[in-house]
Protein backbone atom coordinates (compact mmCIF):
# COMPACT_ATOMS: atom_id res chain seq x y z
CA UNK A 1 0.00 0.00 0.00
CA UNK A 2 1.29 3.48 -0.95
CA UNK A 3 1.26 6.54 1.83
CA UNK A 4 1.54 9.86 1.04
CA UNK A 5 2.24 12.49 3.23
CA UNK A 6 0.97 16.08 3.21
CA UNK A 7 4.01 18.47 3.50
CA UNK A 8 4.83 22.28 3.19
CA UNK A 9 7.51 24.51 2.69
CA UNK A 10 7.33 27.65 4.13
CA UNK A 11 9.54 31.12 3.16
CA UNK A 12 12.57 30.05 5.35
CA UNK A 13 12.75 27.00 3.06
CA UNK A 14 11.64 24.81 6.38
CA UNK A 15 9.84 21.72 5.80
CA UNK A 16 6.71 20.46 7.79
CA UNK A 17 5.06 17.19 7.63
CA UNK A 18 1.75 17.86 8.15
CA UNK A 19 -0.07 13.72 7.91
CA UNK A 20 0.01 10.68 6.48
CA UNK A 21 -2.26 8.59 4.76
CA UNK A 22 -3.13 6.41 2.04
CA UNK A 23 -5.97 7.89 0.91
CA UNK A 24 -4.93 10.46 -1.65
CA UNK A 25 -8.20 12.34 -1.39
CA UNK A 26 -8.39 13.29 1.96
CA UNK A 27 -4.68 14.42 1.67
CA UNK A 28 -5.32 16.77 -1.31
CA UNK A 29 -8.86 17.84 0.85
CA UNK A 30 -6.79 18.53 3.85
CA UNK A 31 -4.68 20.63 1.40
CA UNK A 32 -7.15 23.20 0.24
CA UNK A 33 -8.16 23.77 3.70
CA UNK A 34 -4.80 24.50 4.74
CA UNK A 35 -4.20 26.69 2.00
CA UNK A 36 -7.66 28.39 2.32
CA UNK A 37 -7.10 28.76 6.03
CA UNK A 38 -3.91 30.55 5.47
CA UNK A 39 -5.22 32.99 2.43
CA UNK A 40 -8.82 33.66 3.34
CA UNK A 41 -9.67 33.17 6.66
CA UNK A 42 -8.85 35.82 7.98
CA UNK A 43 -10.35 39.73 8.84
CA UNK A 44 -8.62 40.95 5.02
CA UNK A 45 -11.05 42.66 2.67
CA UNK A 46 -11.37 40.52 -0.89
CA UNK A 47 -9.28 43.15 -2.26
CA UNK A 48 -6.48 42.82 0.56
CA UNK A 49 -6.51 38.75 0.49
CA UNK A 50 -5.66 39.11 -3.16
CA UNK A 51 -2.44 41.31 -2.23
CA UNK A 52 -1.53 39.67 0.13
CA UNK A 53 -1.58 35.59 0.21
CA UNK A 54 0.96 34.06 1.53
CA UNK A 55 0.36 29.67 0.76
CA UNK A 56 -0.11 28.00 -1.97
CA UNK A 57 -0.78 24.78 -3.64
CA UNK A 58 0.03 23.63 -6.92
CA UNK A 59 -2.72 22.10 -9.55
CA UNK A 60 -1.85 20.13 -12.34
CA UNK A 61 -4.86 19.60 -15.05
CA UNK A 62 -4.86 17.56 -17.46
CA UNK A 63 -7.44 15.37 -19.94
CA UNK A 64 -6.60 12.46 -18.73
CA UNK A 65 -4.36 11.37 -16.27
CA UNK A 66 -4.15 12.45 -12.66
CA UNK A 67 -0.97 14.55 -11.22
CA UNK A 68 -0.15 15.58 -7.90
CA UNK A 69 2.20 17.99 -7.27
CA UNK A 70 5.44 16.65 -5.20
CA UNK A 71 7.99 19.93 -5.30
CA UNK A 72 10.98 20.06 -6.16
CA UNK A 73 13.85 17.25 -6.35
CA UNK A 74 17.50 17.35 -5.48
CA UNK A 75 18.68 18.73 -8.46
CA UNK A 76 15.88 21.57 -7.59
CA UNK A 77 13.22 20.67 -11.00
CA UNK A 78 9.79 20.59 -9.96
CA UNK A 79 8.46 17.23 -9.92
CA UNK A 80 4.99 15.43 -10.00
CA UNK A 81 3.21 12.03 -9.23
CA UNK A 82 1.53 10.36 -12.28
CA UNK A 83 -1.18 8.52 -9.99
CA UNK A 84 -2.83 5.93 -12.04
CA UNK A 85 -6.12 4.34 -9.34
CA UNK A 86 -7.10 0.77 -9.48
CA UNK A 87 -10.20 -0.10 -6.96
CA UNK A 88 -10.69 -3.65 -6.43
CA UNK A 89 -13.93 -4.62 -4.89
CA UNK A 90 -13.55 -6.52 -1.53
CA UNK A 91 -16.18 -8.74 -0.54
CA UNK A 92 -16.25 -11.26 2.67
CA UNK A 93 -18.22 -14.46 1.59
CA UNK A 94 -19.57 -16.65 4.82
CA UNK A 95 -21.23 -20.29 3.73
CA UNK A 96 -21.85 -22.74 6.16
CA UNK A 97 -18.98 -25.28 5.02
CA UNK A 98 -16.48 -23.43 2.26
CA UNK A 99 -15.31 -26.75 1.36
CA UNK A 100 -18.41 -28.57 0.50
CA UNK A 101 -20.31 -26.05 -1.26
CA UNK A 102 -24.04 -27.31 -1.76
CA UNK A 103 -25.81 -27.41 -5.31
CA UNK A 104 -27.86 -24.43 -5.59
CA UNK A 105 -26.06 -23.04 -2.09
CA UNK A 106 -26.85 -19.12 -1.34
CA UNK A 107 -23.68 -17.02 -0.97
CA UNK A 108 -24.15 -14.11 1.59
CA UNK A 109 -21.80 -10.87 0.61
CA UNK A 110 -21.19 -8.49 3.23
CA UNK A 111 -20.67 -5.36 1.86
CA UNK A 112 -19.07 -3.50 5.13
CA UNK A 113 -15.86 -3.92 3.82
CA UNK A 114 -14.54 -1.05 2.01
CA UNK A 115 -13.06 -1.47 -1.56
CA UNK A 116 -8.96 -1.18 -1.83
CA UNK A 117 -7.67 1.30 -3.58
CA UNK A 118 -3.95 0.54 -5.19
CA UNK A 119 -2.17 3.07 -7.03
CA UNK A 120 0.71 3.53 -9.48
CA UNK A 121 3.12 6.09 -8.73
CA UNK A 122 5.48 7.23 -10.90
CA UNK A 123 8.06 10.57 -9.98
CA UNK A 124 7.83 12.57 -13.83
CA UNK A 125 9.33 15.83 -13.83
CA UNK A 126 6.25 18.56 -14.02
CA UNK A 127 8.62 19.87 -17.93
CA UNK A 128 7.38 16.93 -19.17
CA UNK A 129 4.03 16.19 -18.40
CA UNK A 130 2.54 16.98 -22.00
CA UNK A 131 -1.00 19.43 -22.53
CA UNK A 132 -0.70 20.35 -18.34
CA UNK A 133 -1.78 23.23 -17.36
CA UNK A 134 -0.69 24.55 -13.91
CA UNK A 135 -2.74 26.73 -11.67
CA UNK A 136 -1.47 28.18 -8.20
CA UNK A 137 -4.41 27.43 -5.95
CA UNK A 138 -4.93 30.47 -3.20
CA UNK A 139 -8.27 28.96 -1.38
CA UNK A 140 -12.17 29.27 -2.38
CA UNK A 141 -13.65 32.93 -2.90
CA UNK A 142 -17.15 33.41 -3.44
CA UNK A 143 -18.20 29.54 -3.81
CA UNK A 144 -15.38 28.73 -6.42
CA UNK A 145 -11.46 28.50 -6.52
CA UNK A 146 -8.93 31.02 -6.34
CA UNK A 147 -6.27 31.21 -8.45
CA UNK A 148 -2.91 33.58 -8.52
CA UNK A 149 -2.72 36.10 -10.43
CA UNK A 150 0.18 38.21 -10.94
CA UNK A 151 -0.32 42.24 -10.47
CA UNK A 152 -1.57 43.01 -14.03
CA UNK A 153 -4.34 40.32 -13.34
CA UNK A 154 -2.90 37.55 -15.52
CA UNK A 155 -3.33 33.99 -14.29
CA UNK A 156 -0.05 32.86 -12.86
CA UNK A 157 0.56 29.31 -15.16
CA UNK A 158 4.56 29.08 -13.92
CA UNK A 159 5.89 27.44 -11.34
CA UNK A 160 9.19 29.95 -12.02
CA UNK A 161 7.00 33.24 -11.39
CA UNK A 162 8.45 35.31 -9.02
CA UNK A 163 5.46 36.56 -7.02
CA UNK A 164 5.51 32.54 -5.42
CA UNK A 165 9.23 33.24 -4.24
CA UNK A 166 8.56 33.67 -0.48
CA UNK A 167 5.59 32.08 -0.03
CA UNK A 168 4.15 28.70 1.86
CA UNK A 169 3.96 26.10 -0.69
CA UNK A 170 1.93 22.81 0.05
CA UNK A 171 2.78 19.45 -1.69
CA UNK A 172 2.11 15.82 -1.62
CA UNK A 173 4.93 13.31 -1.58
CA UNK A 174 4.95 9.60 -1.44
CA UNK A 175 6.26 7.68 1.27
Amino acid sequence: MVNFQLCSRDEYGQASILQTSSNLDEMTERMVREVNSLNVDNALTVDDKKRNWTAYAVKLFTKKTTYVYAEKNNRRKDIAYEINRTVKAVEKVSTPDPKKPVEGEIRIAHTDVPPVTNFSVIEILVSEIKNCDVKILLGTLDGKDWYAEDARGKVIDSLSHPDLENKTVFFIKKV
